[in-house]
Formats: structure tokens, sequence, C-alpha cells
């Protein structure tokens, strides 16, 4: 296996309104981080643990945090992690912290535990979207209630269905689920982005196709499963839901052929020896 990059990782916090010494963001770059993050497609409310290990003093106590509606005061912080190698990295992860609290001495970690849209949900909205209106413009109009991101990589014929109306109350995440089950395609939100695919992604012609070896970063035996299988690879924080995937193994060639992951999991220690992301794959189809 060649020679790895150096690992990279970076994590911030932002505070949704300032302290009072007006302090509302803290970047960390270089400490010691560990993190599980897990994804799938379908996910609206992604979650993560993140710890970050021997902070000065100061800063612990900035940004411990503990969300619960028995707490009269409460900080509402956000969480962005940033993971992968110097020349390969990217945003793993950006939610809001539910619990932020540091372990005992010697080793003092804050073990952060984070939900994405956590405090989109904490009132609940009323509201109507009159029609004919498509499901696009409908994903497009719910991400930027939300403040995210939206792109569409379903075929156009999904992403013309139209809907007479839409109408919703409560949390706005649970608006994105609401589409969900209508059954026009699938939704998920993936690090500040608001995804519509479609049921069962396609393999599209012309599209590139990221190949997996172990020279490329497979770790260990591909295990088969009913619809596909589970492998591991060095963490790639490149690799998203629902992308082609052409696994070759030479440990198992029965297995090898194209694959699109529909969950995964992103889990490191910066300063440790894991460093992976976990992949659950489906086997396209004609793949």
């Amino acid at each position: 296996m060649p020679q790895l990059p150096k690992r990279y990782c970076r994590v911030e916090f932002e505070a949704v309104r300032p302290d009072e010494q007006g302090r509302n963001a803290k970047s960390l770059q270089g400490v010691n981080v560990r993190f599980s993050i897990p994804k799938y497609r379908g996910q609206i409310r992604g979650q993560a643990k993140i710890s970050v290990c021997n902070l000065a003093g100061e800063d612990i106590a900035y940004l411990t945090t503990y969300m619960s509606p028995w707490i009269e005061i409460q900080k509402q912080k956000k969480i962005r992690l940033f993971a992968g190698y110097e020349n390969n990295n990217a945003m793993l992860f950006a939610g809001d912290i539910l619990r932020a609290v540091p372990t005992q001495p010697p080793d003092v970690w804050l073990e952060c535990e984070a939900i994405g849209g956590y405090f989109n949900n904490l009132k609940t909205e009323s509201f109507t979207v009159h029609g004919p209106v498509s499901v696009r413009q409908l994903g497009a109009h719910l991400a930027q209630m939300q403040g995210l991101s939206f792109r569409c990589l379903c075929k156009e014929e999904t992403a013309q269905k139209r809907l007479d109306n839409f109408c919703y109350t409560g949390g706005l995440s649970g608006s994105i689920k609401k589409l969900n089950d209508l059954g026009c395609g699938v939704f998920y939100v993936e690090d500040d982005v608001l995804f519509l695919d479609d049921a069962e992604p396609e393999l599209k012609a012309g599209k590139t196709v990221r190949l997996l070896t172990e020279a490329s970063g497979l770790v260990g035996i591909p295990c088969p499963g009913p619809i596909g299988l589970e492998c591991t690879t060095l963490l790639d924080p490149s690799i998203k839901l629902g992308e082609a995937l052409e696994v070759r193994s030479s440990r198992i060639p029965s297995i090898n052929g194209l694959y699109y992951p529909y969950a995964l999991t992103h889990e490191g220690e910066f300063r440790g020896n894991e460093w992976y992301t976990k992949l659950k794959c489906a086997r396209f189809k004609y793949g």
C-alpha cells in the first residue's frame, strides 16, 4: 500500500449568540479528536459523537453545553468537523450540539453529541406551499427554510413529479420526512445539504465510477450480504451516499462489481490507529 499523506482534522464550534465576552466561534486544529459519524440514505437529522482532548480550562468552560428542557439557561452551539488528509479533506458533519461535557482527569476529553437540525425543531412551524409545484421546487424551498443547500441527483422524471399542494405543521425537519412518506424520490440531509435522489439509484452513462481496491484504500475482506456487501476503507471524506463504486477485491473476486453505498460511518482518532470509513453497499441491478 502506498505511503499515506498526513492526516488532517479541524473542529469548529459556533455559538448561535455571542457570550458575555463577545465570543461566538472557536476553531481547533492539531488537537486530538476522535469521532463516529453514521450516515444513511433517507436520513433527515444526522447524528455524531465527537470528542476533543486536553483543551485549555477556559475553552472547556466556554464549550461545555447541555440542552435540556429542565435547564433555564441554554447556550445553543453548533459544531462542524473537517477531516481526511492534507490533500483530501472535507466536512464530515455539521450539526447542533445537544451535549458537550468533560470527562474526569488526567486526560480530559470534551465529549460532544450533536444532531443535525436540532434547533430547527425547537418550535412548531405551520405553512402551505400552493401548487402545482414540482418535487424539485418544493425540495429547494424546504432547504432554504432550514438554511440548507439543495442538490438534485435524481432523474428528471422524478424531479418533475408534481404536487397540488403541500401543507405541514411541526418541526421543520419533519417536513422532509413528510416528503419521503409521499414516495416522491428519497430526500436526505448530509453536511448541510438536502439531497433529492431516486428511490433506487441508477448507474448513469458517462458518470465517473470510483475504483475501490486494496491499493486505493480497501481494508480487510469485504463481507457479502443479502443486497450487496459491507467493507471498510481508509477514511475517505469524498465518498458520498448513492455514488457508484467499483469494488475489486483480490481476496474474494466473486463479489467484485458495481455498488452504491446506502449507509456509511466515518470513524477515527486523529492521533490513534482508527481512521476508517465503513460502508454498507447495495449492488446495482446490472452492475
